[in-house]
């Protein structure tokens, strides 16, 4: 292709994308990329200032505060000790992060789950943050200089968000169904839908599919299914496989908040306006 082919081809492709609703460049605190993780569709990321070790942190959107165990503390370069359990180390974005640490449990990785460190609700919420899936990145930015737009343009869409303990969640359709769900980039799968909901929404059973489930301890018991329809505002699915817990996870009882996972939003690219309480999505396959 020529040069003047190219440059036309990348005019094309911006025109394509809901630009109005572009952040200005002074509104972009930090672009990170994704750091590949043993885990699938897990999101990680390095947080760490330039010239700084790593601090290779899971971005999980459902968990209200940061977090680790003992064996990812280690993997930070902290020394947990069982007299301390919050630690502060500094991050690019000019804010220090508070890790708690669950010193519970030894370092020996035999810890039930695996061992993690996570960043969550408590330092997200400071900022607008974007999980552009299809580039395999997230940015951070400036509630100040950028905000999610009411109304959204080139097939994007805004929705309303609640915040409950630093935790967003959106109202998602599941069949006709209208079911309050944490966007959880931590949850396994595409979606955890408690059995009131699930009921309600017709989900199917899928008997088959049981025996393949690892429950994490203390969630209580999950099953396999799946649902016709699953939509966020306009972007509707068919027959998504999901899990259903049926008094809900942590016993929370069967019409508590479903979780949406990074399965289902990994063809997205998502904005969660924590400040003013909106979230902006857009198809990142189309264009």
């Amino acid at each position: 292709m020529s040069g003047a082919g190219a440059a036309l081809a990348l005019l094309l492709a911006a025109a394509s994308l809901p630009a109005a609703d572009e952040p200005p460049a002074g509104a972009v605190l930090a672009e990170l990329p994704f750091v590949a993780a043993g885990e699938p569709n897990a999101v990680r990321i390095d947080l760490a200032p330039p010239g700084s070790r790593p601090l290779v942190l899971s971005v999980d959107t459902g968990a209200t505060q940061s977090m680790a165990t003992v064996g990812g503390a280690r993997g930070l370069g902290i020394i947990p000790s069982r007299d301390k359990q919050t630690y502060r180390r500094a991050t690019r974005l000019g804010r220090d992060i508070e890790l708690w640490v669950d010193t519970r449990w030894s370092d020996t990785g035999a810890r039930a789950g695996g061992e993690y460190a996570l960043v969550g609700g408590a330092f997200l919420a400071h900022y607008v943050l974007e999980l552009d899936f299809p580039r395999s990145r997230v940015r951070f930015l400036d509630a100040d200089r950028y905000r999610v737009p009411e109304r959204a343009t080139g097939g994007a869409v805004s929705l309303p968000l609640r915040l409950v303990a630093n935790r967003p969640i959106l109202e998602i359709a599941i069949g006709t169904a209208r079911v309050p769900a944490v966007i959880s980039t931590g949850a396994p799968g595409t979606l955890i839908v408690p059995g009131g909901w699930a009921k309600e929404g017709g989900v199917r059973p899928d008997p088959e599919a049981n025996a393949e489930i690892k429950s994490q301890p203390g969630t209580g018991r999950l099953e396999a299914g799946t649902a016709e329809r699953v939509a966020i505002g306009p972007f509707e699915d068919r027959d998504v496989p999901l899990l259903v817990a049926p008094d809900g996870l942590y016993d929370a009882g069967p019409r508590s908040e479903a979780l949406l996972g990074v399965d289902y939003l990994k063809r997205f690219v998502v904005r969660i306006d924590y400040p003013h309480r909106l979230v902006w999505i857009a198809d990142g396959g189309e264009g």
